[in-house]
């Protein structure tokens, strides 16, 4: 991440000076004019560029290979009981999901049951089951009805 405070940032968007800081914290700036030629202004310029950048690239090794504690902060990481206990609620999940089919295909033939599974799985309207299935829109439509009532007191459970 770009740091616009850094000392490094501060020499590059200034070319027409050396930018250093001096024990105090003072920001000074070095121009043209404190040197002897601009040859040697050049010199010490392309120096400090050079230093400034590989301090600032062995500043960066430690935070370059992790997350800053500000930004672990907003980071939403799962808790430890959530990454134990995700196989076995998923688990268990797919256990009621199977047990719950098993009901519904209990209380329903077996043409219903393909006609629900096309209906709500497949996402087929009725009209595309009947084309599927041979038949009429109004026979898949009276199919679906009657499984909504075989189904009723068991859907509200």
């Amino acid at each position: 991440m770009l740091n616009r405070n850094s000392i490094y940032f501060m020499n590059q968007r200034d070319p027409q000076a050396i930018v250093y800081v001096d024990a105090k914290g003072t920001v000074i700036r070095l121009t043209r004019e404190d040197f002897a030629s601009e040859d040697e202004f050049l010199a010490w310029k392309a120096l400090s560029d050079e230093d400034y950048r590989l301090s600032e690239k062995a500043g960066r090794g430690y935070y370059d290979k992790c997350i800053p504690v500000i930004e672990a902060i907003d980071t939403p990481l799962p808790s430890a009981e959530d990454v134990l206990l995700a196989p076995m609620l998923e688990a268990e999940w797919a256990e009621y999901q199977t047990a719950l089919l098993e009901e519904v295909r209990s209380k329903l033939t077996q043409t219903q049951y393909r006609r629900l599974w096309m209906f709500i799985v497949e996402r087929l309207n009725e009209k595309q089951i009947a084309w599927k299935e041979n038949t009429t829109q109004q026979a898949v439509s009276q199919s679906l009805v009657a499984i909504r009532k075989k189904l009723g007191g068991f859907m509200k459970k």
